[in-house]
């Protein structure tokens, strides 16, 4: 009885020393890396109201966390026109093209697609640093989501996705 509680004591020492030293931690975030993106500023006058007005009623949602980015894919149709889709992510993933990112109320907004869009951003010099899982395709979430609409530079609400907010 002693010799086994003596090897679980020993046991439970090992991976405690394991997962809480440096190299512990090192090896179970060896999946992630960081990733250099570029800062824009928002352009469009539209584009930013609309962007304050979610970020300020999902903050009063009690299922909110800050540790959420907020996401910003644009789509372009062959007809020159855009899907633009605004979403909650909890992580980012290396499988993604990142054209930016910005901040809005302490939020940071990364935005992805192929090409940034000139009527809605300007790059700037600076950088942020994020940690990005390494090769891993993102599992499916479920965050709100609204779908907007960009033609003769006019957005439009196609559709949201939302879920109650407490």
């Amino acid at each position: 009885m002693i010799k086994v509680v003596n090897f679980n004591i020993l046991y439970f020492i090992f991976i405690s020393v394991l997962f809480i030293s440096p190299k512990g931690l090192i090896a179970q975030n060896n999946n992630i890396i960081s990733k250099k993106i570029t800062e824009v500023t928002v352009i469009n006058n539209e584009f930013q109201i609309i962007l304050d007005s979610l970020i300020r009623e999902e903050k009063k949602c009690i299922t909110y966390k800050n540790e959420l980015f907020w996401s910003v894919f644009f789509y372009e149709h062959k007809d020159g026109t855009y899907t633009i889709n605004i979403t909650l992510k909890r992580e980012l993933s290396e499988t993604y093209k990142y054209l930016g990112c910005f901040k809005i109320s302490d939020v940071y907004i990364i935005v992805t697609g192929k090409n940034l869009h000139p009527d809605f951003f300007k790059k700037e010099k600076n950088e942020q640093l994020f940690k990005i899982k390494k090769n891993k395709i993102p599992k499916p979430e479920d965050y709100n989501s609204w779908l907007y609409f960009y033609k003769n530079k006019s957005l439009s609400l196609r559709k949201e996705y939302t879920l109650p907010c407490k």
